[in-house]
């Protein structure tokens, strides 16, 4: 056995130093897989710091915009109810406009029919005038003629 040792001993050196190659390379491995895994696990809380920090910004902003929106969609409301006023207002004043002139224009059928009825009444009232003073006249010659009458007689006779 020992001569079969020694005429396999560069065999047995050669895989001597080829298992402390494998051991130098193994500790190596590990140590670059230990490597490896502080990598990533520092990637990893980097990772999950960035992933806090991104949440927090975004909900920052979703708070910002959403905040933006319900601005604009009070303001959009606001602007959409004014307009619908200023509508109902202009409504209102062309219906008082369309009223006033239908008044107005009643107002003038009224008046003429007013002053119409004035000149009416003033030519009655002249005819009537006329007609008061024709019979006055008639009444006072026919007493004239007839008190006239009367004393011609007394004087005749």
């Amino acid at each position: 056995m020992y001569k079969n040792k020694e005429e396999r001993i560069e065999l047995i050196d050669e895989m001597r130093s080829t298992h402390a190659l494998q051991e130098q390379d193994m500790n190596r491995k590990k140590l670059q897989r230990q490597d490896v895994q502080v990598a990533q696990h520092i990637q990893r809380k980097d990772t999950t710091r960035e992933d806090f920090v991104d949440s927090i910004l975004q909900t920052l902003e979703g708070e910002a915009i959403g905040d933006m929106f319900d601005y604009l969609s009070k303001e959009l409301i606001r602007l959409q109810e004014e307009r619908r006023i200023a509508a109902f207002a202009m409504l209102a004043e062309r219906q008082r406009r369309l009223r006033e002139a239908d008044e107005s224009g009643l107002r003038q059928v009224e008046e003429r029919r007013r002053r119409e009825q004035d000149e009416l009444f003033k030519q009655m009232l002249q005819m009537t005038q006329t007609t008061v003073d024709t019979y006055l006249e008639d009444v006072i010659l026919e007493s004239t003629f007839e008190t006239a009458s009367e004393q011609a007689r007394i004087e005749i006779q």
